[in-house]
């Protein structure tokens, strides 16, 4: 927490790395990986206060050949520092 947050992910290992391992990411995950930069604002320590809110849909479709695919289509997307939850109301 606090300013030592922000050399840190979220999120479990095992999400993002390769069986375990130490620095071995998950393939495509590490070239859509941001490094945070505060220093113009003097907050280069700190992780950002930032949320994601996203809703997607998934159509199947079936092909000539029989087989079936999925499609994932975003419908709306938001980043934001503030928090939509009921509770923060």
């Amino acid at each position: 927490q606090g300013y030592d947050a922000g050399g840190s992910l979220p999120c479990s290992a095992k999400n993002i790395l390769v069986n375990g391992t130490n620095n071995v990411f998950l393939p495509g995950f590490a070239g859509r990986m941001r490094v945070w930069s505060g220093i113009p604002s003097g907050r280069e320590r700190a992780t950002p206060h930032m949320k994601c809110y996203f809703a997607y849909k998934q159509t199947d479709s079936s092909g000539k050949d029989g087989c079936i695919s999925s499609e994932v289509e975003m419908s709306w997307f938001l980043l934001t520092s503030s928090n939509l939850s009921q509770a923060a109301w």
